[in-house]
């Protein structure tokens, strides 16, 4: 009896020696299943972090692709009238323009009086006078919106 008493106090021991070694096992397993969690909950914030970014992002890139230019052109007209046409959708005042060099002012005839009105879809009529010593490259318009106040440069080469 004794010999069974101590083959079952071998078999006791041995059972608490393997559940003691599996509980130990057991904690260092769900000390790395929550540092799992953990890193799964910060790739998680990042990755919605990173879509918001993503929607921002594709909405600015459909703002400007939505987004018209404001003059397309130039076109000849007649001679040597040529045209911007006002493609932005909206009304645009023509406040002025620059001629490169600056001094090439003589060179140039504008159709319409400064400051214009040009509506969507109309045309900015000008006229390069003859290339000859001192006639200028090109002209910059100095526009904006109709009702904004916010100038804006367009350059036209000639």
């Amino acid at each position: 009896m004794l010999i069974i008493n101590i083959g079952l106090l071998v078999a006791t021991a041995g059972a608490a020696a393997i559940a003691w070694w599996q509980a130990i096992a057991a904690g260092r397993e769900r000390r790395k299943a929550e540092d799992a969690a953990q890193r799964a909950l910060v790739a998680q914030e990042t990755a919605a972090e990173a879509l918001a970014r993503s929607a921002t992002a594709q909405e600015a890139i459909a703002a400007v692709a939505t987004q018209r230019p404001p003059w397309s052109g130039p076109r000849r007209v007649k001679g040597d009238i040529r045209a911007l046409v006002n493609s932005s959708g909206r009304r645009i005042i023509v406040e002025r323009v620059v001629t490169n060099p600056p001094d090439g002012d003589r060179y140039l005839h504008v159709v319409d009086a400064l400051p214009c009105t040009i509506n969507a879809g109309e045309e900015f009529q000008y006229a390069p006078l003859a290339a000859c010593w001192g006639a200028p490259k090109g002209m910059t318009l100095i526009w904006r919106f109709d009702g904004g106040s916010e100038q804006q440069s367009t350059p036209v080469p000639f």
